[in-house]
């Protein structure tokens, strides 16, 4: 007989494992590989917390990623400009020129803040990124293509409130 917790107890439920272990890997092998999309949504959390550090290494004391965040999202790439425009953002030069009382952040900064920007794109391109704009110029683009066959889009909006 064989006591609670002998060596040959353990040996015997470890070649169960193995058994189990083999059984799975073939099960994986004879499966459909899917396909893995690499992308990935940059939220807030993930630009404050692995894009900021990288893109802003001469800014990070100086503006608070939270700011940069909503300037980018909010003009430069959120706008209804830089929506109907093929790059999805706006230049240089339109971000410059626009207003106070539209856009009174960083009004004597813009230059700092539109290179922040082109850093924050050219990272968010190089590791196959996309944030929310992305995904919005992607379906106002779409919708452009099929214009002759929309004939009529609702969107509506229900925002919960729980307080």
């Amino acid at each position: 007989m064989l006591e609670e917790g002998s060596d040959d107890e353990e040996e015997e439920e470890d070649q169960y494992q193995d058994i189990e272990d083999d059984e799975n890997e073939q099960e994986l092998e004879n499966r459909p590989r899917k396909k893995v999309d690499p992308r990935r949504e940059v939220t807030y959390e993930v630009f404050a917390v692995e894009v900021w550090p990288r893109i802003c290494k001469n800014f990070s004391g100086r503006y608070h990623p939270s700011l940069i965040w909503m300037e980018i999202m909010s003009f430069i790439r959120g706008s209804f400009e830089a929506l109907s425009k093929p790059s999805g953002y706006l230049s240089k030069e339109e971000y410059l020129v626009l207003g106070r009382k539209r856009a009174p952040n960083f009004s004597g900064e813009r230059e700092h803040i539109y290179d922040i920007f082109k850093r924050y794109d050219h990272f968010k391109r190089q590791r196959f990124l996309f944030d929310e704009t992305d995904l919005v110029q992607n379906v106002y683009n779409r919708l452009v293509l099929m214009s002759s066959f929309v004939h009529l889009l609702i969107l509506d909006v229900t925002i919960f409130n729980l307080f």
